[in-house]
């Protein structure tokens, strides 16, 4: 931290080493190992991300990105309707769309999750032609961090990243009024914490159902 990584980096590659320790203990049976993580003090998280894009942003994005690559505007709607991860709408297969939902085998958490897709989602899918390798897509992941933040700089939408994008998707499945378990079945996350990290309600949504 004092030569400058960030907080987060730096919890990461503990959490990380402390994993490495519990499947040598665990998993591998090495006898006499100590976690060396266990004895430290973990820093302060930094400040939770609350970016959430305005209408008129997202639109001035995905007109940009149009410009760019023909697949982009469709890829970033559908992960704000979805709140897909990058990786996992990347590797969707046209055989795992199953009418209004989409299955996804291998996630980041390793479970195996069913996506519900909205009329607007199933729409954008069908909008995209059928590729010889059952692919939905064929931009790699790290083509679609670069084309989004080429289309960021291109339509001066400051400090927005791909994966705000999940944000958005996560916040917005609230503010349709869905249950925290519905919501988390949608999203994959594991815990109540980490789906809180990943919505951040609009005060005015939140106002006009006060009345």
């Amino acid at each position: 931290m004092a030569e400058g990584v960030s907080t987060n980096t730096v919890r990461l590659s503990l959490a990380l080493i402390s994993h490495l320790y519990t499947v040598a203990i665990k998993d591998w049976g090495i006898e006499g190992l100590s976690n060396p993580v266990a004895k430290l003090r973990m820093p302060k998280g930094s400040r939770e991300r609350d970016r959430r894009p305005s209408a008129a942003e997202l639109k001035a994005v995905i007109k940009a990105a149009g410009a760019i690559h023909a697949e982009m505007p469709v890829i970033i709607e559908i992960a704000v309707e979805t709140a897909m991860r990058r990786g996992e709408l990347l590797t969707l297969r046209r055989v795992d769309i199953k009418g209004k939902h989409a299955l996804l085998e291998d996630t980041k958490n390793g479970s195996r999750r069913l996506v519900p897709l909205s009329i607007r989602a199933r729409a954008l899918l069908d909008s995209l032609p059928a590729r010889i390798d059952g692919q939905v897509f064929s931009l790699a992941p790290h083509s679609v961090s670069q084309y989004f933040l080429r289309a960021c700089r291109a339509a001066e939408v400051k400090d927005l990243h791909f994966h705000d994008l999940r944000h958005e998707g996560t916040s917005r499945l609230f503010e349709k009024g869905l249950s925290i378990m519905e919501a988390a079945s949608v999203t994959g996350h594991k815990t109540m914490g980490m789906l809180k990290r990943y919505t951040h309600l609009c005060p005015d949504t939140l106002a006009d159902k006060l009345g």
